[in-house]
């Protein structure tokens, strides 16, 4: 991931930076902003998943993670 983030761009019209990633590397960065969200900022973690369609969510009553994405 670290190859991706070097060769990341700034879309000036976006104001965003576009970072081309594998799937795997969708669900990492998901996953990052879901333990992000434990602490309690959600912000990043919602606008990620409505964009990409990819969050995890905890089965509180499993006690586990899912992946949510597209199939």
């Amino acid at each position: 991931m670290a190859e991706r983030v070097r060769t990341a761009c700034f879309d000036r019209p976006g104001n965003r930076w576009q970072l081309c990633l594998t799937p795997a590397q969708t669900e990492s960065v998901a996953y990052a902003f879901h333990l992000r969200a434990m602490g309690g900022s959600v912000a990043e973690a919602n606008r990620f998943g409505r964009q990409y369609g990819v969050a995890f969510r905890a089965d509180r009553p499993a006690g586990t993670l899912r992946l949510n994405h597209p199939s």
